[in-house]
């Protein structure tokens, strides 16, 4: 049995399906190393971004989980990020191949109890939540970085004024908060969705584990304290509020951060995978140009000198 380390299941299942959807869907697609965009790192597993850790941290979470030859291959990874990822995954990505019941594993064992504490030193008192709204930050925090609680700027406004709530008890505004998030990227897109999710089980946590605290929602703290009470009285209905329904075509990329500052970050998931393949669609294309000049350029000189004889 997985130590889920004071999450709920329900969280840890929310941040996998976000992640890479499921088990099924993970086999057809992300066994390998894939290169999710903008300043990735090579990533594989459950989001783990080989590009933004170091070569020792990566030896420690996955020695002995794969092959040598693998982790030589993970550990090369490390600090390759951008441009340089996408070339890394085009030569190395389907030479490693790591299983779901792995990815898991590691997932759990290991980036679960260190992002736990890296969300506790950003945002104190966390920790101390019930497993429902504990693993609702510690999937804020995996996806937009711990960081974020403490980071200036509008951009991580919300995340500050959560730290806040935390801090003084008032957590009924942070279903609202994590709501507000969304204004961040189009309602098309994969992680506006997510907020909605983790909203949800949010106010779920709230009405189990802090039933002093009253929900916030869009129909009203009436409303939102009839929907949690329904969705503690029926764990199934529960699920399937916050189970993951993307359209296939609008994946989340994969990866723990999203892409601050990037003036690319508020397109939604598709446009920017087609954005990236482009990328290396003419890098392919202008690799290709350059060898076949370097080809017509050698066929000329033998010819030219085949004549000067």
């Amino acid at each position: 049995m997985l130590d889920l380390h004071g999450i709920s299941r329900a969280a840890f299942d929310l941040v996998v399906a976000e992640e890479v959807t499921g088990e099924a869907y993970y086999n057809r697609h992300y066994r390998g190393l894939e290169y999710p965009g903008d300043q990735s790192g090579p990533t594989g597993g459950i989001g783990y971004d080989f590009g933004t850790q170091r070569a020792a941290q990566i030896e420690a979470d996955w020695r002995g989980r794969v092959s040598d030859i693998e982790l030589n291959i993970l550990r090369g990874a490390a600090g390759v990020r951008g441009d340089k990822a996408a070339a890394y995954v085009r030569r190395y990505g389907h030479a490693v191949d790591i299983s779901f019941a792995t990815a898991i594993d590691v997932f759990a064992g290991r980036d679960l109890p260190r992002y736990l504490a890296i969300l506790e030193r950003y945002c104190p008192g966390a920790g101390s939540l019930g497993p429902d709204c504990k693993g609702v930050l510690f999937s804020i925090a995996l996806n937009r970085d711990a960081a974020g609680f403490v980071k200036g700027g509008p951009r991580y406004a919300e995340m500050r004024e959560i730290r806040a709530c935390v801090a003084s008890g008032d957590l009924a505004r942070i279903p609202g908060l994590i709501r507000s998030i969304k204004r961040l990227w189009a309602p098309t897109n994969g992680v506006y969705k997510r907020r909605e999710h983790e909203a949800v089980l949010f106010e779920h946590g709230l009405a189990t584990h802090h039933p002093d605290q009253t929900c916030e929602a869009r129909g009203g703290a009436a409303g939102a304290r009839s929907q949690c009470r329904g969705a503690a009285a029926n764990p199934p209905a529960r699920a399937r509020l916050f189970r993951c329904r993307r359209d296939r075509r609008q994946l989340v990329p994969k990866g723990r951060t999203e892409a601050a500052g990037d003036p690319s970050a508020s397109l939604n998931s598709d446009a920017r995978e087609r954005l990236a393949r482009t990328r290396d669609a003419l890098k392919v294309a202008n690799d290709r140009i350059k060898e076949g000049r370097a080809w017509h350029e050698g066929v000329r000189q033998t010819y030219g000198s085949e004549g000067a004889k």
